[in-house]
């Protein structure tokens, strides 16, 4: 399985649009035009159009260098042409692999083919003076096949940059794209498939992107919003989590804890058992991918300080970690999985998609929202400030771990009333913000140390490579001193930021 990030914009164009023009008077840019050929492809759905309306397509294709299996996913905070596209090579029927990635969205719906595409494409590379490619133009004659309706056709024109990270080659994808704009195209965003589906294609997904109304805003309204945010967030990195993309196991159980939070926080507005069995459920999937991110940061930070130690020790402990940790990070990313497909996580998954519109919330949530909710996020603050209070550069470790819960659960009841409250409480939970990060920095810098610890003292690590270990545990436990004097010099802005807001 391939997985490559793919940058490009459409374009829809009139059948008789001369695309020589355009091509032809692009500055600095020169068009190298290709062969023309045609794709076949099968594009797949559950008979609601479950991934169309998550903007997801799951297609297989016939024709061109890259025929198989292609899922092209949205990129979180991407532009709407923006897409992780993973590839399979050409098979007969949907891959159990691409079928697991896209199931915390489909739950037990079958994938069955929705409509057939067939495209005539004329491709054109776009290059510097120096020959390098910097975009692709394809100049596509599209014919849509539907069960039980007349073929449809039209033209599409896609530019895409041949190197997502290259910030030359996005310039020059923009500089086309303007070019066919100005000649008369229109920029789309739908996929071939999704636009001949029409609007059940283009509807809303099971859990769509919340919005406060305008005016008369109701407690209930935040709580929708909130809660559909953090779903959207967990179902997202859940699908990331299965693919193996950078980062998913900590956005998932980011979203998980917010989500978790955010019902203690605010927990007055719920049924007592309902939010009781929420939590704990939320509790259970972020604690399976506590190993998988608690792995990933303790490797990554103990490899950048191994280098403390110098070049040779610090290659020796460098290599043992590499060995160790590796081996425990492949055993909690398989236990996640298998938690991730089991029934009580398909379960909690239909739970949060109800949840998320209809959360159980009692008969008080239905006032204004400033009447209490601004009162419950003060006592969040509150309990997080006298808790630093009572901290020292000497306080147990386990006492900064608790502030920093209180600061993620303080920051995460500020976020939720920032869009209603403004700029105040905007400003505080990025101070939170920065809380957060550095008591977390803290915490790692203990988990470190019980690490190394646990690694020196087993009967297979050898005398040499404990007292290595034993050098960078110092460096770890000097570390976490450091952070505690890091949060304090922070703090003084912290508590700034609060006075600022006038209902603390």
């Amino acid at each position: 399985m391939a997985t490559f990030r793919e940058v490009e914009r459409k374009v829809r164009v009139a059948d008789s649009f001369d695309i020589a023009p355009v091509l032809d008077h692009l500055g600095d840019y020169r068009p190298r035009r290709g062969p023309a050929f045609t794709m076949l492809a099968d594009y797949f759905d559950t008979d609601e159009l479950t991934l169309f309306r998550w903007r997801i397509t799951l297609r297989r294709r016939e024709g061109g260098v890259d025929q198989g299996w292609h899922l092209k996913l949205p990129v979180v905070g991407g532009h709407a042409g923006d897409r992780d596209e993973v590839r399979l090579d050409l098979s007969e029927h949907v891959p159990a692999r691409l079928g697991d990635i896209v199931s915390p969205l489909i739950g037990e719906k079958p994938l069955k083919p929705q409509v057939i595409v067939e495209t005539l494409r004329t491709p054109v590379s776009i290059v510097d003076a120096e020959g390098r490619m910097l975009a692709e133009v394809v100049d596509d004659r599209v014919t849509v096949r539907l069960p039980g309706q007349p073929e449809a056709q039209f033209r599409e024109i896609e530019v895409e940059a041949a190197d997502a990270a290259d910030p030359e080659s996005i310039a020059c994808m923009n500089a086309v794209v303007d070019r066919f704009l100005a000649a008369g195209g229109e920029l789309g965003s739908s996929s071939k498939a999704a636009s001949a589906l029409g609007a059940r294609a283009g509807g809303e997904c099971d859990v769509p992107e919340p919005r406060l109304p305008s005016s008369h805003v109701m407690a209930v309204d935040v709580i929708r919003v909130a809660i559909a945010s953090g779903v959207r967030a967990l179902m997202l990195a859940d699908v990331d989590v299965r693919r193996d993309a950078p980062d998913a196991a900590h956005a998932m159980r980011v979203a998980a804890r917010h989500l978790r939070a955010f019902l203690h926080t605010y927990g007055d507005f719920f049924d007592t058992g309902w939010r009781d069995r929420m939590s704990e459920e939320l509790a259970w999937v972020a604690s399976e991918l506590g190993a998988i991110r608690d792995t990933e940061v303790l490797l990554a930070r103990l490899l950048d300080h191994a280098g403390a130690l110098g070049d040779d020790d610090g290659t020796r402990v460098s290599e043992f970690l590499n060995a160790r940790l590796g081996q425990r990070l492949q055993s909690a990313r398989a236990s996640a999985l298998a938690a991730l497909r089991s029934d009580r996580h398909q379960y909690l998954i239909e739970d949060l998609i109800d949840a998320a519109s209809n959360p159980s919330a009692l008969p008080i949530a239905y006032s204004d929202y400033s009447e209490s909710m601004p009162r419950l996020a003060s006592a969040a603050w509150h309990e997080f400030r006298n808790t630093v209070r009572g901290l020292d550069i000497d306080s147990p470790s386990h006492e900064w771990h608790h502030a920093r819960i209180l600061a993620k659960r303080a920051r995460y009841a500020m976020d939720a009333l920032a869009p209603l409250e403004g700029k105040p409480v905007k400003r505080l939970a990025h101070a939170l913000s920065i809380a957060t990060e550095l008591l977390g920095i803290h915490q790692d810098a203990y988990v470190a140390q019980q690490t190394l610890s646990s690694l020196a003292t087993a009967p297979s690590t050898s005398g040499s490579m404990g007292l290595l270990l034993g050098r960078l545990f110092e460096y770890e436990s000097d570390e976490e001193i450091l952070d505690r004097f890091r949060f304090m010099d922070a703090w003084p802005d912290i508590k700034k930021a609060a006075k600022k807001v006038e209902w603390l």
